[in-house]
C-alpha cells in the first residue's frame, strides 16, 4: 500500500507552454510549473524558488533545492562538466516522509505516484525495464527512447509510484 502524501498547492505557471499546459507528448513535462522538454539543452530553466545547493560542487551535476519543499530535488546533469545534457527531478524522500512535494504534470495524466501499469497502459512498453532496491523500495525503471534518440526515464516505486524523472539528450 502506497503512504498517504501531501501535495503542494498548484505552483504558479512561469512559462508559456505551461500557461497552456501543454504537455503535447510523452517527452514533455511541466514540474513546478515549468516546461520541460526533450532535448533538453543551453540553460535548465528553474522553477521560481529554486536555487543552487551550496554543498552541490561537482563538475557534472549542480543540485538545485527549493525551501517549500526540502526533501525534493533537481539534478542538473552536464556532458564533461559543460553542456547541459539533462535534468534528475526527485520526490522520493518527500514521499517517504509524508512531506509536500511539488506538481508533476506529464503527458496523459501521469504524475506523481503514477504506477508502472499505468505509465505503461498510456505510454506503452518501454524500451527498456530495469528492477532495484532503493530508498527502502522496490524500484522500477521504465526507459523510454524518442525519435532524436534523447530519452526519459521514469522510475516508479512499489510504494509511492512514480517518484522520479529523468530526461536526458
Amino acid at each position: 500500500t502506497k503512504k498517504s502524501v501531501k501535495k503542494a498547492d498548484e505552483p504558479k505557471v512561469t512559462t508559456a507552454a505551461a500557461a497552456e499546459g501543454n504537455v503535447t507528448s510523452m517527452y514533455s513535462l511541466i514540474f513546478d510549473g515549468t516546461a520541460y522538454t526533450l532535448p533538453i539543452s543551453g540553460t535548465l530553466p528553474l522553477p521560481a524558488g529554486w536555487t543552487k545547493d551550496p554543498s552541490s560542487d561537482s563538475r557534472s551535476v549542480d543540485r538545485f533545492v527549493n525551501n517549500s519543499y526540502k526533501e525534493c530535488e533537481i539534478d542538473e546533469v552536464r556532458k564533461g562538466g559543460d553542456a547541459l545534457n539533462g535534468v534528475f527531478i526527485a520526490a522520493i524522500h518527500a514521499m517517504e516522509n509524508g512531506k509536500a512535494y511539488p506538481s508533476l504534470q506529464m503527458y496523459k495524466g501521469i504524475t506523481w505516484g503514477s504506477t508502472v501499469d499505468e505509465i505503461k497502459a498510456q505510454y506503452g512498453e518501454p524500451y527498456h525495464t530495469g528492477n532495484y532496491e532503493q530508498y527502502g523500495c522496490n524500484m522500477t525503471s521504465l526507459y523510454y527512447v524518442a525519435s532524436d534518440n534523447s530519452y526519459l526515464i521514469l522510475q516508479v516505486a512499489d510504494k509511492y509510484g512514480l517518484a522520479l524523472v529523468e530526461m536526458y539528450r
